[in-house]
C-alpha cells in the first residue's frame, strides 16, 4: 500500500453527496520523477597522486589538479581539487563521491565547490561518509572541477523541537547542530515529569531535552517551583541528576510564561541549574518570549536578558506571529537586544508553518491547509445545467469578485498571502515556505545572530520544505533571497469538456457540452512552489423535451 503523502486528505470528499472531487497535483513530485531520468549514478572522484582515477559512468574520468587555488575565506580544503573529464553529451544531474585528504570530526558545513573563472562557485551541500574519508553530494550538471571544503567561521548553531513521537525530518539530520526532543514538563513538587528518548543517530549531534511550560497546568506548576527556594532545589537537584543518569549533553528550558512577579527567582534559579550544569560538562539553552515595546524602550516581563545571558549558553528568541507586525517588531526587539547581551548567545525561532489571522486571532496553518482553503471551488448557481449552458464556476477565497485578494506576494510580510470572507469577517492566511523562510533567516543574518531555533523539526512538518535556505545559511553563511515569480501564483483553470473564459480573477464561466453527462472542472492553485487543484464534479442534465429533449440521449460512458 502507498504511504500518504502530505495532501494526500484533499482527495477525499466531505461527503458521499458532496459533488466536489479534490485532487493534487504536487510539482515537486512531477520534478522528482523527471529527475530520476537525468540524475547520472554516483560518480566516485578516487584519483591516486596526479594519475587519472577510473572511469565513471559514461567514461567520466577524474585526475588530482597539481596546484589548487587557495579557498574561499572562511574555508578550508578537506581534499584536493579534481578536473573532471567526460564525453561529449555526457550530461544532466550527478551524484560525485570525492575522496578526503583530511578526516573532520563531524560532518557539519561541508560543501561541493568548484572553481572557474577565477574564482570558486558553490555547487550544493556535501555529506560526510560513514567512514569519514570520503563525502558525497549532488550537482545539478557535472562541473569541470571539484573539491570538498568546509567552513571553519563561527558555526551557525541550527537546533530544533522534536515533538512526541514523531520521527526527525530526514532533511534536518544533516543540519541541525542540538536537537531538543520534547520530553518533559515541571511537576509542582519540583519534580520532572517523563522520560528521554533514545538517542538518534548522527554524529556531532547535541541532544539536549526540552522542558516546557506554555500555560496550565505547567505554568501553574512553575509557579509552585519559583516560589519556594525548597522546590526550586528539588527542580534543580532533579534535572542535573536526569541529564547525568541518562548522559544527556544538557537541558533545554521553555517556561515563556512565568509570573512577572517572579523574575528574581527565575533568574537565580537558571543561573544555578547552569552553573552545576557547566560544572559537569553540560549545556543550557533557554526560551524567552519577545519583549513588548514600551513607548522609547522594551518591557521585558520577568526576564533579566543581561542576567541570563551571561548564566546560559544561548537564549532562544520566540517571534511575533502576527505575520504583519512580524518585520517591524522583530527589528525593533532585536535592535534593543544586541545592544543587551552577545548578539552571538541568541537563536531566532523560526517555523515550517503558515499562520492565518482572523476575528478569533491567530493560528499555525499547514501548507496543505493553506493552498487547500486557496483552491476551494464552488458553482455559483444551484439550478440544474442544461447542455451548452454558460454557468459561473468560483474560486470563492481568492476571486476578487467576491472580495477576496487572490494569491500574492506580500511585500511587508515577504511572504506568499491571500485574504478571504471567512468566519468572522476579513481572514488572512500567509504562507510559510523557502521564499518566506529566506527572508527571516536573513534578518538572523543581519544581526550576527548565534544560530536558529527550528519549532518542529519532524517528518513532514508544516508540509512545506523549508530546509534549502536554512542548509545554505549553515553551509556559506548566506541565504538567496528570492521571490516567487508571479505568474505561478495566478489561479489556473482546467474543464475535462466544454470550453472556459477568464479565470483570473478567480472565477471562470465554463461553457457546458451539448452532450449529458458528469464533466469536471478544476481550480489550480501555487505557492511559487507547489501545485495544489480541487476538482468539482458538475452534471449536465438532460433536457426536458419541451426544451428540445426529446429522443433516447445517453450520457458519455453511459
Amino acid at each position: 500500500m502507498r504511504q500518504q503523502g502530505p495532501f494526500d486528505r484533499l482527495l477525499q470528499p466531505d461527503s458521499p453527496r458532496d459533488r466536489t472531487a479534490v485532487f493534487v497535483i504536487g510539482a515537486i513530485v512531477v520534478l522528482g520523477l523527471i529527475l530520476i531520468i537525468l540524475v547520472l549514478p554516483p560518480i566516485s572522484i578516487l584519483s591516486g597522486g596526479g594519475g587519472g582515477g577510473p572511469a565513471g559512468p559514461g567514461g567520466i574520468t577524474s585526475r588530482v589538479q597539481d596546484k589548487a587555488p587557495k579557498p574561499p575565506e572562511g574555508w578550508e580544503a578537506l581534499s584536493s581539487l579534481y578536473e573532471i573529464s567526460r564525453p561529449e553529451g555526457v550530461q544532466g544531474q550527478a551524484t560525485l563521491k570525492v575522496n578526503l585528504t583530511s578526516r573532520p570530526e563531524d560532518g557539519r558545513n561541508l560543501a561541493l565547490y568548484t572553481f572557474e573563472d577565477g574564482r570558486w562557485r558553490r555547487l550544493g551541500p556535501a555529506n560526510l561518509d560513514p567512514d569519514g574519508t570520503s563525502a558525497h553530494g549532488e550537482v545539478a550538471s557535472l562541473p569541470e572541477n571539484v573539491a570538498v571544503l568546509r567552513r571553519i567561521g563561527s558555526s551557525l548553531v541550527v537546533t530544533g523541537w522534536l515533538p512526541p513521537e514523531r520521527d526527525l525530518d530526514p532533511e534536518a539530520g544533516g543540519v541541525l547542530t542540538t536537537l531538543n526532543p520534547l520530553d518533559f514538563s515541571p511537576g509542582e513538587d519540583g519534580l520532572l515529569l517523563g522520560s528521554p528518548r533514545p538517542r538518534p543517530g548522527g554524529e556531532g549531534l547535541r541532544v539536549l531535552p526540552t522542558i516546557r511550560a506554555l500555560g496550565p497546568p505547567e505554568a501553574d506548576a512553575v509557579e509552585a517551583i519559583l516560589s519556594s527556594p525548597e522546590t526550586t532545589a528539588v527542580h534543580v537537584g532533579d534535572i542535573v541528576r536526569i541529564v547525568q543518569e541518562n548522559d544527556l549533553d544538557g537541558i533545554d528550558i521553555d517556561y515563556r510564561a512565568v509570573n512577572p512577579a517572579r523574575g528574581p527567582q527565575f533568574t537565580e534559579f537558571v543561573t544555578t541549574l547552569a552553573k552545576q550544569l557547566h560544572d559537569a560538562g553540560r549545556a543550557i539553552t533557554i526560551t524567552l518570549p519577545l519583549p513588548d515595546r514600551e513607548g522609547a524602550g522594551f518591557d521585558t516581563g520577568p526576564y533579566d536578558w543581561p542576567a541570563l545571558a551571561a548564566a546560559v549558553d544561548a537564549i532562544k528568541l520566540a517571534p511575533e506571529v502576527d505575520q504583519s507586525l512580524y518585520y517591524k517588531r522583530m527589528e525593533e526587539a532585536l535592535a534593543y537586544l544586541t545592544e543587551q547581551v552577545d548578539s552571538s548567545r541568541i537563536l531566532l525561532v523560526v517555523g515550517p508553518f503558515g499562520h492565518e489571522k482572523g476575528s478569533d486571532g491567530i493560528q499555525a496553518i499547514t501548507l496543505g491547509q493553506a493552498l487547500g482553503l486557496a483552491s476551494t471551488v464552488a458553482l455559483q448557481t444551484d439550478e440544474e445545467i442544461k447542455p451548452e449552458q454558460a454557468v459561473t464556476v468560483l474560486g470563492p477565497n481568492i476571486d476578487l469578485e467576491q472580495g477576496a485578494s487572490g494569491l500574492r506576494w506580500d511585500e511587508e510580510a515577504l511572504a506568499v498571502t491571500f485574504s478571504y470572507p471567512g468566519r468572522g469577517g476579513a481572514r488572512t492566511v500567509w504562507i510559510e515556505n523557502a521564499f518566506s523562510m529566506a527572508f527571516k533567516l536573513d534578518m538572523a543574518r543581519r544581526y550576527r545572530l548565534g544560530g536558529i531555533a527550528v519549532e518542529d523539526v519532524a517528518a513532514g512538518a508544516g508540509e512545506s520544505n523549508v530546509w534549502g535556505p536554512i542548509r545554505e545559511l549553515a553551509d556559506s553563511g548566506k541565504v538567496s533571497l528570492l521571490k516567487p515569480n508571479g505568474s505561478l501564483l495566478k489561479p489556473y483553470w482546467e474543464a475535462s469538456a466544454g470550453t472556459l473564459d477568464g479565470g483570473a480573477k478567480g472565477a471562470v464561466v465554463w461553457n457546458a457540452p451539448a452532450e449529458p453527462g458528469t464533466y469536471e472542472v478544476t481550480l489550480i492553485v501555487s505557492d511559487g512552489v507547489v501545485r495544489v487543484g480541487q476538482r468539482l464534479a458538475l452534471v449536465v442534465g438532460v433536457p426536458s423535451e419541451e426544451e428540445g429533449g426529446g429522443g433516447d440521449q445517453t450520457p458519455p460512458g453511459g
